[in-house]
């Protein structure tokens, strides 16, 4: 049904663990130790060793400023195309994409489960988190592209997740809300699914949806997913029951 752009199971993308990566992340002065002391010497090493197999060197990375060597560690040769539905293309998210993701985290209605809108610091401190994942983890959420158009229309991919102490891979979804109602969120879904199961072989995913989010949690059932808990996350303030909707591979 899918066709896959990567190798089967968790070691998908192998984590750092070149010594050479590690003394050089340690004694630059640069930018490359300003990214560390930001995000963290692991995000750093496995940014490093993604750029590694793609061809680039840590000093392939280096540029005249560190927004530009930043996004060379984050980004390096290039993002990686993970697998098409029938109308949708999923694809790792870059710079280039600030635009459609402003569209939709800057969106209130959107973003009403959130109980914000994001400010412009907020949508970039996403994007650097997902990028941060697919070098750590192999995953994160990932550009949903209209095949017909070729616009970002949403996200969707999986992501390591809390639930109730125990971590989880989770199916999450978050569309531009001009594109509600077409199926779209179900399609990618699905695929992540199936994704996780197949590519990744995990046995069991989740999906965390608060529990006033009726329409998530009607994806999360055409995914499949039945409820199994309730848990309670604080953020913005506000105590929020989730409901713990999971899958588990036949």
């Amino acid at each position: 049904m899918y066709r896959w752009n990567a190798r089967r199971g968790m070691d998908v993308h192998a984590r750092a663990s070149d010594d050479a990566l590690d003394r050089a992340a340690r004694k630059d002065g640069g930018a490359r130790a300003r990214f560390a002391a930001r995000y963290g010497e692991r995000a750093l090493q496995c940014c490093l060793a993604r750029c590694a197999r793609q061809g680039m060197s840590p000093q392939d990375c280096e540029a005249g400023d560190d927004a530009e060597s930043f996004r060379r560690i984050l980004e390096g040769a290039g993002p990686a195309d993970l697998f098409e539905t029938e109308r949708l293309a999923l694809r790792e998210m870059t710079s280039g994409d600030l635009p459609a993701l402003r569209a939709i985290l800057q969106d209130p209605v959107t973003m009403t489960a959130y109980e914000h809108a994001f400010s412009e610091a907020e949508v970039e401190e996403w994007l650097v988190k997902q990028q941060i994942r697919y070098a750590v983890d192999g995953f994160g959420l990932w550009a949903v592209v209209d095949k017909r158009s070729g616009e970002m229309i949403g996200q969707c991919g999986l992501t390591m997740q809390d639930a109730g102490g125990r971590q989880v891979v989770e199916v999450g979804y978050l569309f531009r809300r001009d594109c509600w109602h077409h199926g779209y969120a179900t399609e990618a879904a699905r695929a992540c699914k199936h994704y996780a199961f197949e590519v990744l072989e995990v046995d069991e995913v989740y999906s965390i949806i608060r529990d006033s989010n009726l329409a998530s949690q009607a994806v999360a059932r055409r995914n499949g997913m039945a409820p199994c808990g309730v848990i309670v996350k604080h953020y913005w303030g506000v105590d929020m029951p989730h409901i713990l909707f999971v899958a588990s591979r036949a």
